[in-house]
């Protein structure tokens, strides 16, 4: 999916104007929905973390993963939109998709031993409702800044980080180079 938006959302972006117009009310729509189930979550509470009867089988695993991969809508709009959206200006594809695919791997190797980790805090129902209410006030901060006037623009390209003589930098560093380099850029 990276590789979807990499190669294919990207030009769309850059072909349609519009269409990054779109991704953004939708957005706005989105994360005021997601803000506000977040919110419930909390307002109802109950939700704690219990540690199942025993293993799933292997089919019902793959099965599991799979509909979490590809009927997932945050992992389209994450993944395909804005990492297509981003990718667009970047000069350097190749480099941009091994670094977001390198990222992408650390964050949910990270995820899975930190659930692990924090599985005796979340085993308490008030630190999921601290979570839901933190969860909530991020996407409608988000949509607040994208509904009153942050606009994501591509600037012009600029030479890409290079490192000194005899280093190599390994290829997360790509998409954290395009951030720092100005291929995004915030405007109030």
């Amino acid at each position: 999916l990276i590789a979807a938006g990499v190669l294919g959302a990207g030009a769309i972006a850059s072909s349609a104007p519009w269409f990054l117009t779109v991704m953004r009310w939708g957005g706005v729509v989105f994360l005021l929905i997601s803000g506000a189930t977040a919110f419930r979550a909390a307002w109802r509470g109950g939700a704690a973390l219990r540690a199942g009867q025993g293993a799933a089988g292997l089919g019902a695993t793959l099965a599991v993963l799979a509909a979490l991969t590809w009927l997932n809508p945050h992992v389209w709009l994450d993944t395909v939109v804005l990492l297509g959206s981003i990718s667009s200006g970047w000069p350097n594809k190749s480099g941009f998709l091994m670094g977001a695919v390198s990222a992408s791997i650390m964050f949910f190797f990270a995820l899975g031993y930190g659930a692990r980790l924090l599985a005796p805090l979340f085993a308490k129902p008030v630190a999921w409702r601290v979570l839901d209410v933190l969860v909530g006030l991020v996407m409608w901060a988000i949509a607040l800044g994208l509904a009153f006037g942050v606009e994501y623009q591509r600037v012009p390209a600029r030479e890409p980080f290079k490192a000194a003589p005899g280093l190599q930098l390994h290829a997360g560093a790509a998409a954290g180079d395009a951030l720092l380099h100005g291929m995004i850029k915030v405007e109030q």
